[in-house]
């Protein structure tokens, strides 16, 4: 389906200089065409065929014309919003004609500064914990590594069992770093990557997936915290 005039509209990626550039479809009639239809425009020499491509006014003022399939349309972000409801919401009164006391604009402003302080607060809590969703993955994850571990064990204890030990283990650890985890094995003197936050632990006869996974999120959010 074609867009409609005045459609705000981006240029795909891989389209040479316009890619990523925005601007508006515009009327056909927009784009001054030569006596045998190419456009007057930069990098045209052949006649246009307009139901192949569309007019473009970019945001700078510049008119192109590209392919209907380099183009996508831009979604609107922001919803239109009913001011007065806004400011009401503040405590400031809006009666039409009216002036608003300087002592009631200064009450809102505190009001939003404290909202504004009471959400960075609540996002400083939130950088330093591990999301709902990405927990269960792990979570999920130990469980089967649990499962597949303990055969190990079972098959070849002496393998897996340190001197001055009757207990066979595998040690374990969760690594979190920019926004994603990675668990890893055996002996942490074969980790290459060290960045990010940790949490450590090993796998026995007797590990519990549930019980491993909470100790090393919990010890991974403690470093954050820490970090």
């Amino acid at each position: 389906m074609d867009f409609a005039k005045g459609t705000k509209v981006k240029i795909s990626n891989l389209s040479g200089a316009l890619s990523n550039k925005t601007g508006v479809i515009v009327d056909t009639k927009e784009i001054a065409l030569t006596g045998k239809g190419v456009p007057k425009l930069s990098g045209h020499y052949k006649p246009i065929d307009w139901t192949e491509e569309y007019a473009i006014k970019l945001d700078n003022g510049e008119y192109v014309t590209m392919f209907k399939n380099r183009v996508e349309k831009v979604e609107a972000n922001l919803k239109k919003t009913n001011i007065i409801a806004q400011l009401k919401g503040l405590g400031i009164p809006t009666v039409k004609g009216s002036y608003v006391k300087k002592s009631k604009i200064l009450k809102a402003l505190a009001r939003v500064l404290e909202i504004e302080r009471e959400y960075k607060k609540v996002k400083a809590e939130m950088d330093n914990e591990i999301p709902e969703n990405v927990k269960k993955e792990i979570k999920a994850y130990l469980k089967k590594l649990v499962e597949r571990e303990k055969k190990s064990l079972e098959i070849s204890p002496e393998e897996y069992t340190e001197p001055g030990s009757d207990t066979p283990s595998i040690d374990v650890r969760l690594q979190w770093y920019n926004d994603e985890w990675n668990i890893l094995i055996g002996n942490s003197d074969y980790d290459q990557d060290t960045r990010g936050s940790w949490g450590s632990s090993s796998i026995t006869p007797d590990t519990k997936s549930d019980e491993l996974a909470e100790d090393l999120i919990d010890q991974v959010e403690e470093d954050m915290a820490n970090s």
